[in-house]
């Protein structure tokens, strides 16, 4: 304590002001956080008073269906993915690397003509 108050006794006015400032600042989010504080117990009695309504309501009832319908949606189109992966994962290694392509008739043609030409 004793070398912080040396430190602070060093400070010039301008640090001493900023110094201030900040205690201030501390101060009101002190002050901020038990507001905030007494919201939250307020809320929580609050719920504690009207939970058993809150979970009957079928308001939550309708949105925990459409979550579960969201959910399954997302389960079944995982899966279809999934199931696109391997199917194109096997086609791609069932795929010859090498792919001949046949001449066409006429490009054969064309090549014997040339080659009784030079000889």
């Amino acid at each position: 304590m004793v070398k912080t108050e040396v430190l602070l006794h060093e400070l010039g006015s301008e640090e001493d002001e900023a110094l201030n400032v900040i205690e201030e600042i501390v101060g009101y989010k002190d002050e901020v956080i038990q507001e905030l504080t007494q919201v939250e117990v307020l809320f929580q009695e609050s719920y504690q008073s009207h939970r058993e309504a809150l979970i009957q309501s079928t308001l939550i009832k309708e949105v925990k269906e459409r979550v579960a319908r969201i959910l399954e949606t997302k389960e079944r189109i995982t899966k279809q993915e999934q199931n696109n992966l391997r199917l194109l994962t096997s086609k791609i290694s069932s795929r010859p690397e090498k792919v001949e392509i046949k001449p066409s008739a006429q490009c054969v043609a064309n090549a014997y003509k040339k080659n009784q030409v030079r000889n």
